[in-house]
């Protein structure tokens, strides 16, 4: 397979909402004591334009759609690739075009500044030393991006404002084994279940071993125990087996090394809301539904995930932190909230 392949652009002939990043600029109008504001949303809303070629056949609807969206990782060349027969882009980069439900009474204010790049959210970063074209295109947008919207305001500070699981969450463990319809009716979850394992930005996501530690036990089976340690072993038992060298040598390496960014971080957090702890497969079938116990978190970020940055960074004397909890509040509830 030539490396350039699944990765061309070109016009879409039909648009699908899916697992996503689109990077949108706000800035205030004629108000120099705001400052420039870029969002950066999570893996579950945002637009992607795909195109089938006449190398595929089409297959029932569900089914098409994980089909087509899934990704290949292919060892020799160190990269994901699309499934062969399908182009994807990225509309709106940088534009709030994709975002469908811009309160008016929170942005009336905004200028929009939009900038088109090609970056889907299925695919993610690398650890250094490996392959990742979309990734690398992805922060050249993000830097170009930021530097445009500082030169436009004097060389203001930019705001980053994103959904940030600092430690993975055990949400993704489920996701992995069972499938995840992420609230999407009338949807089986194990048609689902092969694309979401082979996007690398879900293998990204499982949690940390480093955060979670190997005491703690997430997925409980008749024969096997797994901790966040037992991630090899995991991918392996839930037929995922392709899963593991690209977990070793571009994930670990990757999240076992989370360094402070040295700017200003304030930190927004649902608290006490029930958020998967541990799953209980009593007959050991990954294709039935677990018993679930629950902990804290904000619905679907644990809450050692949400917190584990204050531990690593205690003795970084350059590094700000601001945490502001809000009970019983939800991670798509922040959206929706004010703050005062």
């Amino acid at each position: 397979m030539k490396k350039e392949q699944g990765l061309k652009i070109e016009v879409a002939t039909f648009r699908v909402t899916v697992v996503a990043v689109m990077l949108s600029l706000l800035c205030t109008c004629g108000a120099s004591n705001f400052d420039p504001l870029i969002l950066i949303p999570g893996n579950g809303g945002n637009q992607l334009e795909a195109r089938l070629t006449n190398h595929v056949i089409l297959a029932p609807f569900t089914q098409c759609f994980a089909e087509r969206m899934t990704l290949h990782y292919h060892q020799e060349l160190d990269d994901y690739f699309n499934t062969p027969g399908v182009q994807t882009r990225i509309p709106h980069f940088g534009s709030t075009n994709s975002l469908p439900y811009l309160n008016n009474e929170h942005f009336h204010r905004l200028k929009v500044t939009s900038l088109n790049r090609h970056i889907t959210f299925r695919y993610g970063l690398a650890a250094e030393g490996h392959s990742s074209q979309v990734g690398s295109r992805f922060l050249k947008g993000l830097k170009n991006l930021i530097e445009e919207a500082s030169n436009s305001y004097n060389g203001k500070p930019v705001i980053l404002l994103s959904l940030t699981p600092w430690g993975g969450d055990i949400d993704e463990m489920y996701t992995f084994a069972s499938g995840n319809t992420l609230g999407v009716p009338l949807v089986d979850p194990l048609l689902v279940r092969d694309e979401q394992r082979s996007s690398e930005s879900n293998l990204w996501l499982l949690p940390n071993p480093k955060v979670f530690g190997p005491q703690k036990p997430i997925v409980i089976t008749p024969n096997k125990t797994y901790s966040a340690h037992d991630m090899v072993d995991f991918l392996k038992d839930i037929g995922f087996p392709e899963g593991v060298y690209p977990y070793e040598t571009r994930i670990v390496p990757l999240i076992g090394n989370i360094q402070a960014p040295q700017v200003p971080i304030t930190c927004i957090m649902g608290t006490g809301v029930r958020t998967l702890e541990t799953l209980f497969y009593g007959k050991g079938d990954f294709d039935e539904r677990p018993e679930i116990s629950y902990g804290d978190g904000d619905g679907t970020v644990n809450l050692v995930s949400l917190l584990v940055f204050q531990s690593l960074w205690k003795e970084e004397k350059n590094q700000y932190l601001k945490v502001v909890k809000i009970d019983g509040v939800r991670i798509l509830q922040y959206l929706k909230m004010r703050l005062h």
